[in-house]
């Protein structure tokens, strides 16, 4: 089964105060990010500019515990 990136990262979006969304940024490593562009395409069958989900940023990065993304603050 694949990693529902859509699904797991909106509801990581969800559960942050939306007045604190726009201080905030996704970090995934180049390689995630590759995989969360075809799942947008693959899956959703929507377009695979991911440089930003749900209005917030993707930048590249090693999130923590090795996750596929992390949301926090913007430094």
């Amino acid at each position: 089964m694949k990693f529902d990136y859509h699904r797991e990262m909106a509801e990581a979006a969800a559960a942050r105060a939306s007045a604190e969304l726009d201080r905030l940024e996704w970090v995934m490593t180049k390689e995630h990010i590759t995989a969360l562009r075809q799942h947008l395409v693959e899956d959703l069958g929507v377009d695979d500019r991911a440089d930003r989900m749900f209005g917030i940023p993707v930048v590249v990065g090693m999130p923590k515990d090795g996750a596929p993304f992390e949301l926090r603050r913007r430094a």
